[in-house]
């Protein structure tokens, strides 16, 4: 089985804002290639240039390994498509990827044609840079702060319930104004995490706002598939 987030490989596509960076974007990534990015290894999300319309993968987990898995549609906070990916007891992950790579493909083709911009965590060795400094998510009780390394905050969010960590952060140079964070219910003692995400968007000098929320996936929805993925 392999695991999202899991390990990074060498010919990877898409942006690399960080060391080592390209002069300019890289070419927008085919649907298909976005898709299985997306299911496979969380290597991407998909947006609109404003944030307002939003595409990822989220999770559930048992005892550590991933439950059941979808590519979740949101158009300012409002789930409007959810397309499952993975089951466990099924085909392993890869071959479940493979048969639902297709089905995601054409909801990113109709939900968002080509108005959309593949964000990315690879190579992204140092912090997203806004023209206010680099930038940084951090959690502080029930919020997520967006921060500058002199410590003024930009935006803050509040978690959404269930979630308590941040984790990867996705960019791109083809969207600068747009910052997206994941979230987990991960902590040393839960094993059984969820996953969730905030899009924050720069709209000015100083003005960066919260444009998305996307909350975790009730486990119960993914105990509750009966098609394999293999079927879409």
């Amino acid at each position: 089985m392999l695991w999202g987030c899991a390990f990074f490989l060498p010919d990877v596509k898409g942006d690399h804002p960080g060391g080592g960076a390209p002069a300019g974007p890289l070419p927008e990534p085919s649907a298909n290639d976005a898709a299985y990015d997306m299911i496979l290894q969380t290597y991407c999300v998909i947006s609109t240039p404003s944030g307002e319309r939003f595409a990822g993968r989220r999770c559930t987990y048992v005892d550590g390994l991933p439950d059941a898995c979808e590519i979740v549609f949101v158009d300012r906070g409002t789930v409007i498509a959810a397309v499952p990916t993975y089951r466990r007891g099924g085909d392993e992950w890869s071959v479940q990827a493979k048969h639902a790579t297709r089905a995601v493909a054409r909801a990113i083709e109709q939900h968002f044609r080509h108005d959309r911009v593949a964000l990315d965590r690879r190579g992204i060795l140092g912090m997203r840079s806004f023209p206010e400094g680099p930038v940084s998510a951090v959690v502080v009780d029930d919020e997520v702060r967006l921060q500058i390394d002199n410590g003024a905050t930009l935006a803050v969010a509040k978690l959404p319930p269930g979630l308590i960590s941040r984790g990867e952060r996705y960019v791109s140079i083809r969207a600068p104004d747009l910052y997206v964070v994941s979230l987990s219910a991960e902590s040393a003692s839960n094993r059984d995490r969820r996953e969730g995400y905030l899009v924050f968007r720069r709209s000015g000098p100083g003005d960066v706002r919260t444009v998305n929320v996307i909350g975790p996936l009730h486990p119960a929805l993914g105990r509750d598939l009966e098609r394999s993925p293999r079927a879409w």
